[in-house]
């Protein structure tokens, strides 16, 4: 018997060859003809060889949390040269774990879907960690004096600080420089000009040329409907593919959209590396618990901050956390895992952990652009 295929149930008699080669017909249909939505979701054996009719999953969003900092800050090493401040590095640890329990999942699927649940947490662990040394690195290319003081005393007054919607240069007002954010279209940004004297001026300091502008998602929004913009990419180029392109006037734009940290709920943390876990709930468009990284508040407004450089502007420097560290994963750099379980109540621990300390070689080589565009 087939079923849900009319007449042939086993009250018809419907020859056995005649059965099968419906069924053949309807599978071979079934391989040639694939709904487009299959193909983003497609057929999969569940865990269990398929035993169960129904099952729990974890939640596969990312609720985009933060790894913590903890621990003391540990020093690596002085580094001392002749004729220069000795500059004392220090490492920061951050980490964080998770656990399982004796029941977790235990009306559930038993093959697979524990290790599929610990892969997932380990990857969301990973990124945590990851936006936290996003986060202090951001800080860092910022010029924020209470993060960099927390691993090094690195010299800011090579790095040029330029405002885009104040007009100033260094804490001068500047008449090359529009004065006009480039998300105010009273009159059209003069996005143009404002660039070739920040161009100009990177040049004399750093003594290179600028290869690339890191913006955030609204800067490139107010970018990509800018009438000069649109004026000379339409008669410079062809656009079908899209008005804004990787390059404005010779620099590679960088688009930043997934730089992000939560605070912790009901907290007041202002300084660096404590925006903790944050709310564990996904966002979603209801939900809206995403900050992002490059902005900052200018009288009562909230704007975009932007980034010239060239290559690499700098390293992080990274250190054992623990003494099966080096024999586990062979790298400083490397994040440290590790996991043990406790007896009474029975739960598997773990946790990951990374000893990190931010450089920046050369301060000149980073010009911040602030004011660029309102969030």
């Amino acid at each position: 018997m087939v079923d849900g295929i009319g007449n042939m149930g086993d009250y018809m008699l419907v020859p056995d060859w005649l059965r099968a080669r419906y069924v053949e017909l309807m599978d071979w249909f079934d391989k040639e003809w694939e709904p487009w939505f299959m193909k983003l979701m497609p057929k999969t054996v569940a865990p269990g060889r398929g035993a169960k009719d129904y099952w729990t999953r974890p939640m596969g969003a990312d609720p985009q949390g933060m790894a913590k900092f903890y621990g003391d800050d540990e020093a690596i090493e002085p580094m001392n040269y002749p004729h220069v401040v000795p500059w004392v590095y220090n490492a920061r640890k951050l980490g964080n774990a998770f656990r399982r329990g004796k029941k977790f999942f235990k009306e559930d699927f038993e093959e697979g879907i524990v290790d599929k649940a610990h892969a997932e947490m380990m990857e969301y662990l990973t990124q945590w960690i990851n936006r936290s040394i996003e986060f202090v690195l951001s800080k860092f290319v910022y010029g924020d004096v209470n993060t960099i003081s927390r691993f090094t005393n690195q010299n800011l007054n090579r790095q040029g600080v330029a405002s885009i919607v104040a007009g100033e240069f260094n804490g001068v007002s500047a008449s090359e420089l529009g004065g006009q954010a480039w998300s105010d279209f009273t009159t059209t940004p003069p996005v143009f000009s404002d660039l070739a004297f920040l161009k100009e001026r990177y040049a004399y300091m750093s003594n290179k040329k600028p290869e690339y502008m890191m913006i955030g998602r609204k800067t490139e929004y107010y970018l990509e409907i800018n009438d000069d913009l649109l004026d000379r990419l339409i008669r410079l180029k062809d656009t079908t593919q899209g008005v804004l392109g990787e390059y404005l006037m010779g620099l590679n734009l960088v688009k930043v959209i997934g730089q992000t940290y939560k605070e912790i709920p009901g907290a007041d943390e202002t300084f660096e590396g404590m925006p903790g876990r944050g709310d564990y709930l996904p966002m979603d468009w209801t939900n809206l618990n995403k900050k992002d990284m490059m902005i900052e508040t200018i009288g009562a407004d909230t704007y975009e901050w932007s980034v010239i450089g060239t290559s690499d502007v700098g390293e992080v420097k990274c250190a054992w956390v623990d003494e099966d560290h080096r024999d586990q994963r062979g790298s400083p750099s490397d994040i440290f895992i590790e996991q043990w379980e406790e007896k009474n109540p029975k739960q598997v621990w773990t946790s990951a952990q990374l000893k990190f300390c931010p450089e920046v070689k050369d301060y000149a080589n980073i010009m911040l652009v602030k004011g660029v565009a309102l969030q």
